[in-house]
């Protein structure tokens, strides 16, 4: 069976507007998310540890950091951006939702 390449998905937090892009992340295991917060700083909360190893990370305005997806099983992971500055939580068209395949 041949393995996949390794892929790196970016995804922006956009407090002026409270939006997350792209709203649906589909990944892999072994994939890397870079997320990237704009205008303002943000906390993000994963639904379970498992995901990438932390339970939730901080992002200051424009420092991107980069996570790497876990070997979870294939399912939906909704997770929370709050955007600190505009104390409102980003959404990506609904609450923004990661795919493992």
């Amino acid at each position: 069976m041949q393995q996949s390449a390794k892929t790196n998905h970016k995804v922006l937090i956009l407090c002026k507007s409270n939006k997350v892009v792209p709203g649906l992340l589909q990944v892999q295991p072994g994939d890397d998310v870079t997320f990237k917060a704009l205008n303002g700083d943000v906390k993000i909360w994963f639904p379970v540890k498992s995901l990438f190893g932390v339970d939730a990370v901080q992002l200051k305005q424009k420092v991107p950091q980069t996570l790497t997806v876990q070997k979870v099983g294939s399912d939906e992971y909704p997770y929370s951006a709050y955007c600190q500055t505009t104390g409102t939580f980003a959404e990506g068209g609904s609450s923004p939702i990661i795919i493992i395949e």
